[in-house]
């Protein structure tokens, strides 16, 4: 055994086996040295300046393509807050409001502007399409009702104009599972999906659920 293998040899011996305590591999280091460096600058891009999507914000990127704006990487990332001082959507400030009272702030719900049920097609359409993507499983296809409350009938547990609707959407019934979706839809989307369900009224699917809540006839 020559004077370096000694140098180096460790006690460590298992079945005859014995370690030598051998430099790490050039390669291996550089490599160990850029991983650090790139896990610093992954960390400040992504968690700490927000310039780059989190892997939540692309998947919204591929789930509402119309929100790509607004932000430097391209995305209006559902929890972006704008610094613009334009006017802001009725839906927008209800959403707001919504979401300080669920909070446990001042809220003057009941001075917020009378938001408008929307009927032209496009609306309802993309309502329906947010409604199959994230409501039906609750809801039922029809809005008949499974684990959730029926939405075909005049019968509302959380208040049953679209300006409640949209209040609950934007802050979901954790109690009861529903979870809040101002932080996945935008406010215009949850309008849209409110107005969808309105549409349902009356529709009278089969299997319905039995009515819950109060009855409602000012629709």
């Amino acid at each position: 055994m020559n004077t370096k293998k000694e140098d180096i040899l460790l006690d460590h011996d298992y079945d005859g086996i014995r370690e030598l305590d051998n430099d790490l591999p050039p390669w291996w280091l550089y490599l160990f040295y850029f991983t650090v460096a790139f896990s610093v600058v992954y960390m400040v891009h992504y968690h700490i300046s927000n310039t780059g999507p989190s892997q939540a914000e692309e998947f919204m990127m591929e789930m509402n393509p119309e929100n790509v704006a607004g932000s430097s990487f391209g995305y209006r990332s559902p929890y972006y807050k704008s610094t613009d001082s334009g006017p802001k959507s009725a839906a927008a400030i209800i959403a707001e409001a919504s979401r300080a009272e669920a909070d446990g702030m001042a809220s003057d719900i009941e001075a917020l502007p009378e938001l408008e049920v929307l009927t032209d097609a496009a609306s309802l359409e993309n309502g329906k399409a947010i409604y199959t993507a994230n409501c039906f499983v609750c809801h039922g296809i029809n809005g008949e009702g499974t684990i959730g409350p029926n939405f075909t009938d005049q019968y509302w547990i959380h208040g049953g104009n679209i300006n409640d609707l949209v209040r609950t959407i934007n802050v979901g019934v954790i109690a009861k599972g529903m979870i809040p979706w101002d932080k996945t839809l935008t406010p215009e989307q949850i309008h849209n999906v409110a107005s969808y369900i309105l549409s349902l009224q009356g529709t009278n699917p089969p299997n319905g659920k039995a009515p819950e809540g109060e009855l409602y006839t000012g629709l």
